[in-house]
């Protein structure tokens, strides 16, 4: 079971932990947020780390990172953790093929979604999704994408 550890420290973060704990090869084993973020120790019965130590906690050949954040400003934000959590690294690369199939089909079916094709699924089988795997990637992706269309569209801020 491959080690991975949660980005956030909010019910974003939370639902992530409550999704990967229940339905996936991952074992959850720590929250990390930015310093200046770090309210508390704990969450979910898990440390939460300083993101600046992270790798001096964990070898991340041994530990994915998923990024959960809400909406606002939802995707440079995260992109901008995974390229530091990138530039971190020991030069290995940071996504297992598997997990870059996953991040193909979900920036396809987000960006272009009228451009699915089945080569698009054919992809996912080929790293080792199911057809039911496929089906809750889809509509995870889908989700977001409605969630947070309707937050946009409401301009709805995480300002209070």
């Amino acid at each position: 079971m491959k080690k991975l550890v949660i980005f956030g420290d909010t019910v974003v973060a939370k639902l992530a932990h409550f999704y990967f704990t229940r339905d996936s090869d991952y074992e959850v084993i720590s929250f990390t947020v930015d310093r200046n973020y770090l309210r508390n120790g704990s969450l979910c019965n898990l440390p939460v780390v300083e993101f600046e130590t992270l790798q001096d906690q964990y070898s991340p050949s041994e530990v994915s990172l998923f990024v959960a954040m809400g909406p606002s400003a939802m995707n440079s934000s995260r992109a901008q953790k995974l390229a530091e959590a990138s530039i971190r690294d020991t030069g290995e690369d940071v996504l297992s093929d598997r997990e870059k199939a996953l991040c193909q089909y979900a920036r396809k079916l987000t960006k272009t979604p009228w451009a699915m094709v089945i080569e698009d699924t054919e992809n996912l089988h080929k790293v080792g999704l199911d057809d039911a795997a496929i089906l809750d990637l889809n509509q995870i992706v889908a989700y977001f994408a409605y969630a947070n269309r309707t937050v946009l569209g409401l301009g709805v801020t995480t300002d209070g």
